[in-house]
């Protein structure tokens, strides 16, 4: 803790209020090796600044004799090779020992995100020795010998003007502020126009969960609005980001007029009587907990923003298909069936709720789709946290539990900020449409009405969490399970089961239209072998695919004992929510292990799914077990809608200590946990399109066909029932709208246009492993499938594989059948000759 808050306070202080000496960033600091720099020949690095005010350069040298001579280093932009930015001088005296030497040179103003190359070569005689590393130790750009690309990097550092960098993050700030009000008004609006129509409990609900229920029920409403329109035949296009906002905030202004209307009418009709006026005047101690939790909101904010800030594009496999089939809806103006021509598929049944959201954002916000899908998974990533809020609310009983919740679930539980390396955006969106409908559908079991409005709302939610994540909505029949049994007394189960029945039914027939179009898929097919597995093949299928793994790898240990020993807490003190909550998850993780009950089913609910959504439940059932032993709750001011009574004046005073304290911690600990946190992001293990491969795309676009075709690197993953991709290469089709050897993953679930898609796909990977790339029968099979061009990305095909990359890059160099047409970083482009 004392490490991370040191290494806070210096940023802040060395960063914020120095305006004169450069702070600098550790691009790649290690140097195993050496590169001998000679009269007559230059060594150069491209690399991407991270901030404004780029203002020098730090090479680790290591002088070579007596007299070293006189180093020159010249900076370019990527682009324009020819004429300098900058050019810079050290004499040899400087050279006193092995260590960093700074280049200085005038400040680059607008840096940040910009490609440039520094070159450095020897002006007066003699040698020295350049610090060097391999390839893979860096991301954006590669060590460069006499202008040819090397499999390695310089070791470096860049400095930045800390008044200019300061000024470059206040406008990445307002762009930030620019997402998060595009969010708000394509998803909070919508929501927040349903809720004041449809949901009776709307007025006694406070501010906070307004928001974050109105958050979730907007992103429910995208995806039907989607299937709906195109079930009638008519994509909307760029209309679909903004019909719902403008009928919203009608909406809202309609039904503010009619209530003030109303209001009017009862001020009128009571005019000639004296009626007592008791307005309540909220005290400083209740508004405290709001200002806290706006705080870390804040919080969550930065911390969710901040690491994909210079990224190029979301990470791992899953962020390829995401981003593609947002590719696809903006391109067809909504719901589509042919992948081409990014793929060659031709049916469409995978859950699209957050496409539809990356869709709409880039409509409205102008950016680029790959960018869209970035943003918006770390808008919902910031989303999850706070839909958890009025759930918190009615589990702990306490605008507190609220606060401990985000405090979990944001800061110390690596998930779901984990989440970013892996693109796992799709469970995310639906993780925020669970936490809100469930709010929904509890308050509609607990209540004696029966409104057709209310029924309604939770049709929308249901629906739009069914078209979001078909594994997230197996979660809800669970909970009604769990309300069933643990209320059978306190509520009629006649009526419980008739609501339950109600719900369901408005649900199917708002999905009835995907319905149709999954069935005439191979989804139904898989889930159906999956359902009836005998308990023996189910066994030997979770040792491949369904291991509950390291738990702790989900949540810190303390967190899951914490959780246990609350789930305890609840039940000694007869919590009948807190138990409800607490039963609906164990029967999650029974679902997800049916043979642990010698029930057949598994893989329709993994472990992965499960635990990865585990900060839910901790988050959860350890904020209202803290609450409940801290606080008296149902006497607290800070508590929720349930709370009614104030306390006396001494048990007050207990209150307000508790609190302070309970402020000072949950700052502490989250300030504590920023780092960690934004540090659990690798892009060098996770990131596939990576900048040196939007360069060479670029130049794809520009110098080959556009009916090439790529061969790229791929290995054999799902127990070796696909493959999937393992650098730059995977997003070709996307970059530069050319076909290549490795579809998005959903081929093994997709109709293809060709026969035994799957079998041709996967056989030409075993082809490549089993006999090599330059092989006679694998040129052979490149020929007869028509490739035209092979590609090695970036990463060089390491991303999440375990073995050697089937693209060998030194049989390639010395085969005669390809021929290198592209060299640039780590990136190598052949030909396929005739």
């Amino acid at each position: 803790m004392l490490r991370n808050l040191k290494v806070g306070l210096f940023f802040i202080f060395a960063f914020f209020f120095s305006s004169c000496v450069p702070f600098t960033k550790a691009e790649q600091s290690s140097h195993p090796d050496f590169v001998t720099l000679q009269q007559g020949d230059q060594i150069g690095q491209t690399f991407v600044a991270r901030y404004d005010g780029l203002q020098g350069i730090s090479l680790f040298l290591k002088s070579n004799e007596i007299n070293s001579g006189n180093l020159s280093l010249e900076l370019f932009e990527e682009n324009e090779r020819t004429a300098p930015l900058r050019e810079v001088s050290l004499s040899s005296d400087s050279f006193s020992s092995p260590g960093f030497y700074e280049f200085t040179f005038q400040p680059i103003p607008a840096s940040t995100g910009k490609i440039f190359y520094f070159q450095l070569s020897s002006t007066d005689g003699g040698s020295i020795k350049v610090g060097s590393a391999p390839g893979n130790t860096y991301l954006s750009g590669a060590q460069y010998y006499n202008d040819s690309a090397q499999n390695s990097q310089s070791a470096f550092r860049l400095d930045y003007r800390p008044l200019a960098a300061f000024g470059g993050l206040i406008k990445e700030v307002f762009r930030w502020l620019w997402l998060l009000c595009a969010a708000f008004v394509l998803f909070a609006l919508p929501g927040w126009a349903a809720l004041t129509w449809l949901y009776p409990p709307w007025s006694s609900t406070d501010w906070f969960s307004k928001l974050a229920l109105s958050i979730g029920i907007g992103i429910a409403l995208y995806p039907i609005l989607f299937l709906w329109t195109n079930t009638i035949g008519i994509n909307l296009g760029y209309l679909y980001a903004w019909i719902p906002p403008i009928l919203a905030l009608i909406s809202i202004v309609f039904h503010s007029l009619q209530k003030r209307q109303r209001q009017a009418d009862s001020e009128e009709h009571y005019a000639d009587k004296t009626v007592p006026q008791k307005t309540k005047k909220r005290g400083w101690e209740e508004r405290f907990p709001d200002i806290i939790f706006a705080l870390l909101m804040l919080l969550v904010i930065f911390t969710r923003f901040w690491p994909i800030r210079v990224l190029d594009a979301p990470m791992w496999g899953d962020s390829y298909q995401h981003t593609m089939i947002t590719q696809l809806l903006v391109d067809n103006g909504g719901l589509f069936s042919s992948w081409l021509p990014y793929a060659e598929l031709d049916s469409f049944t995978y859950h699209f709720g957050f496409h539809s959201l990356a869709a709409v954002v880039q409509w409205l916000t102008k950016i680029s789709v790959i960018q869209s899908t970035l943003w918006t998974g770390q808008i919902l990533n910031i989303m999850a946290i706070f839909a958890l809020y009025p759930l918190a609310m009615v589990i702990g009983k306490s605008k507190w539990a609220g606060i401990l919740t985000v405090v979990i679930a944001a800061f110390i539980s690596p998930m779901p900020m984990y989440y970013l390396n892996w693109g796992r955006y799709t469970q995310l969106a639906g993780q925020v449409i669970l936490p809100v409908v469930t709010v929904i559908i509890w308050s509609n079991l607990d209540s004696r009405e029966g409104k057709a409005k209310w029924y309604s709302l939770i049709w929308l939610g249901l629906a739009g969490l069914v078209l979001t994540h078909y594994r997230v909505t197996l979660f809800i029949p669970l909970f009604y399970v769990a309300y069933f049994l643990l209320n059978f007394r306190a509520v009629s189960p006649l009526e419980t089961i008739k609501k339950t029945a109600l719900h369901v039914v408005g649900v199917v027939i708002l999905v009835i239209p995907w319905g149709v179009r999954v069935f005439q898929g191979t989804l139904p097919n898989i889930f159906g072998t999956q359902i009836t597995a005998s308990p023996v093949e189910t066994t030997q299928t979770n040792e491949v695919f369904n291991t509950i793994g390291d738990i702790t790898g989900y949540l810190p240990i303390y967190l899951w004992i914490l959780a246990a020993a609350c789930i305890l807490i609840g039940i000694w003190q007869h919590n009948r929510k807190n138990n409800i909550f607490s039963l609906w998850w164990i029967f999650i993780l029974l679902a997800a292990n049916p043979n642990w009950l010698r029930l057949p089913g598994s893989g329709i609910l993994t472990n992965i799914a499960v635990f990865i959504a585990a900060y839910i439940p901790a988050s959860l059932i350890i904020s209202a077990g803290i609450v409940a032993v801290l606080f008296q709750v149902d006497r607290i001011p800070g508590g929720d809608k349930f709370t009614g009574e104030y306390p006396a004046e001494r048990k007050k005073l207990k209150y307000l200590l508790t609190s302070g304290v309970l402020s000072l911690g949950v700052i502490l600990i989250s300030v504590w946990f920023i780092l960690p946190r934004i540090r659990s992001i690798q892009p060098a293990q996770h990131a596939l399109l990576t900048r040196p491969d939007m360069r060479a795309s670029s130049w794809i676009n520009e110098n080959l066909p556009a009916d090439g075709k790529f061969l790229v690197n791929s290995f054999f993953a799902y127990g070796g029932t696909l493959v999937v991709g393992s650098d730059g290469g995977w997003w070709l089709p996307l970059t530069t709208v050319r076909l290549t050897s490795q579809p998005p993953l959903t081929y093994g679930s997709e109709h293809s246009i060709h026969p035994d898609f799957v079998a041709a796909t996967n056989s030409l990977v075993a082809l490549i492993e089993e006999n090599g790339i330059d092989s006679k029968i694998v040129i052979s099979e490149l020929k007869k499938r028509e490739f035209s061009h092979v590609y090695i990305g970036q990463q060089q095909g390491q991303v999440n594989a375990s073995g050697p990359p089937i693209l060998n890059l030194d049989k390639l160099l010395n085969s005669p059948a390809y021929d290198p047409i592209y060299h640039e970083d780590r990136v190598w482009i052949f030909e396929i000759l005739e």
